[in-house]
């Protein structure tokens, strides 16, 4: 193979993993001249998206590509952020055209096509998701917090319960320090409107599983629970404390798209079986397709305990 074939080949290996995307410094890496790159862009084989960002073969990139591109065209440690970050998470769609960047200074030209945001982010509340660096999905609603109504905003909230991408802790921690931040007033006050009391739902699955058990007449349980296990401290879906039940709730897309999830639950379970609790699981699956077997299965092991309590209402 020829020089021009390895450099082709380097190029096509560069671009494959970042959805048909390649900066100036992979291509000069990859073994192409400053005059070079620009032949290619001439004939067609580059098309220029941004400064320093380029598409391979098509400029007709699919919109994961276009967010990679604007990231990259940011520059290091910019992240897709705001409302695109929101639909890589699966909170919210869009059709805007403008993408959604946060960078940690406005200083820079302006690009077409980017709305740059400039804020300093700690670690915890960058994230990568499938390769595209992002905000982390509780810096996220923060952030949709200042830009998005409030329908479509508590709608991205129940989303990422649903999905089990929200984690109540990492919420708590966002806020407190968000001092000044546009949206903390907002989003305060929708979690404070969607978790009134203990017994609240936070999310679909939740509300779903609260509904079957109404309808067979039994005790709700508290939702939510931070349970006080031995050297540390497990916050639970749903718990009958006098009965020691502890029920959770999983998502299927939360744990296809967390592998460490499975090995962090299972582990969990272990901790509060020795606590002596006893803890079920139930998938979104089952409690939309199997729910009279799902509160059969809940009503047994309440009775297993000697204590189960019909209509009564908290």
């Amino acid at each position: 193979m020829g020089t021009t074939g390895h450099v082709d080949t380097a190029i096509a290996q560069v671009s494959g993993r970042h959805e048909g995307v390649i900066t100036t410094d992979e291509l000069v890496e990859a073994g192409l001249s400053r005059k070079g790159i620009q032949k290619r862009t001439e004939r067609g084989a580059l098309h220029r998206l941004y400064p320093g960002v380029y598409a391979v073969g098509n400029p007709l990139i699919g919109l994961r590509g276009k967010w990679l591109a604007a990231v990259r065209a940011c520059g290091p440690g910019a992240v897709l952020s705001h409302r695109d970050a929101a639909m890589l998470w699966g909170l919210l769609g869009s059709t805007r055209r403008q993408i959604d960047v946060t960078v940690a200074s406005q200083r820079g030209r302006r690009l077409d096509g980017i709305d740059r945001h400039a804020a300093v982010l700690l670690p915890r509340d960058q994230s990568d998701r499938e390769g595209i660096p992002c905000t982390s999905p509780s810096r996220t609603m923060l952030d949709l917090a200042a830009v998005l109504s409030p329908r479509p905003l508590e709608k991205a909230y129940e989303q990422g319960w649903i999905l089990g991408v929200l984690d109540a802790r990492a919420l708590e921690d966002v806020l407190e320090r968000a001092r000044g931040h546009r949206g903390a007033r907002r989003l305060r006050a929708l979690i404070k409107k969607a978790n009134p009391g203990r017994t609240a739902a936070r999310s679909g699955l939740e509300e779903l599983f609260l509904s079957l058990v109404d309808r067979a007449r039994l005790t709700r349980p508290e939702l939510n629970v931070d349970l006080p296990i031995p050297g540390e401290e497990i916050n639970v879906d749903c718990l009958w404390q006098a009965e020691g039940l502890v029920v959770e709730l999983d998502s299927r897309r939360y744990h296809r798209d967390n592998p460490g999830a499975f090995t962090r639950d299972r582990r969990r379970d272990r901790l509060l079986r020795l606590a002596g609790y006893d803890p079920v699981r139930f998938t979104d699956e089952e409690l939309e397709h199997s729910p009279d077997e799902v509160i059969a299965t809940v009503i047994d092991l309440l009775s297993a305990s000697g204590r189960v309590r019909r209509g009564e209402r908290r």
